[in-house]
């Protein structure tokens, strides 16, 4: 049972650090494009914001599938494989209400909208603790608290002006999926070097 658990986390590790690179890449390149039609004074609106951000998440998700089928082929193993099956299962009931949340509130101000699906991704890597490697759990703890944070101070500041409200939520994205994501990719690769380097001496 214990080497099964170990198993499930290698595995999952070593899809998920390519996989955050990719996201995180794919997340502050769209804040970027984001800032750069704001200073272009093409407003993005909150529509704009949706269809932006709806279209990251498409190519994360097929980025994720193409990872996913190249793990499964260098493993020899079917695809998906079970592993990867119970991880959906976890992530499953969070991502479910997140898109429910979504398509109910889309006259919902974007920087809202960017902390529902912060708070609900957190959630969601965070039903995955009883095998994913606990880097992973921080990581969904990370944005748990992160969305707690920001509905807490925008609960107590004053509105931010309604022109900023598509690139405040794309900011949050950003910071979020595009920084957190970056950052633990590199901490994991960093340590699963550190850590193979420490065992061939």
């Amino acid at each position: 049972m214990i080497r099964s658990l170990m198993e499930r986390a290698t595995i999952y590790r070593a899809v998920s650090v390519p996989a955050a690179f990719w996201g995180g890449g794919l997340s502050l390149a769209a804040f970027l494009g984001h800032l750069a039609l704001e200073r272009n004074h093409q407003a993005v609106g909150a529509a704009g914001f949706l269809a932006l951000w709806l279209g990251v998440l498409a190519l994360a998700v097929a980025g994720n599938a193409v990872l996913l089928l190249k793990e499964a082929r260098h493993a020899g193993t079917r695809f998906p494989h079970p592993s990867f099956k119970m991880a959906f299962r976890g992530l499953f009931p969070a991502f479910l209400i997140a898109a429910v949340f979504t398509a109910m509130g889309q006259w919902q101000a974007p920087a809202t909208q960017a902390a529902i699906w912060i708070l609900f991704y957190g959630l969601g890597l965070l039903g995955t603790w009883h095998f994913a490697p606990r880097s992973l759990i921080l990581l969904g703890w990370l944005f748990v608290g992160s969305a707690l944070a920001w509905f807490f101070w925008a609960k107590c500041h004053v509105p931010y002006p309604s022109d900023d409200a598509a690139l405040t939520g794309s900011g949050l994205m950003a910071l979020t999926f595009g920084g957190y994501h970056l950052i633990y990719a590199a901490a994991v690769r960093a340590l699963s070097a550190s850590s193979r380097f420490t065992s061939s001496e």
